[in-house]
């Protein structure tokens, strides 16, 4: 398998899969509809500067709104 260096082919897809495509803050399902998959993102759970802010324990499928 490639290993890529950006978010969208590197760790974005393993977040959403591990949470099922579901938000973790609303419990919304992006599986649901099309314009929830549309409104799928991630955020970090950690503050900018943080050692471990870009490891993918510290990452959760979120909303982009």
């Amino acid at each position: 398998m490639p290993s890529y260096t950006d978010s969208l082919h590197g760790y974005a897809a393993k977040i959403l899969v591990r949470d099922r495509y579901r938000y973790r803050y609303c419990g919304l399902d992006g599986t649901a509809s099309f314009s929830n998959w549309l409104a799928l993102s991630w955020a970090h759970l950690s503050p900018s500067g943080h050692a471990h802010r870009d490891k993918v324990e510290f990452i959760v499928a979120a909303c982009m709104f």
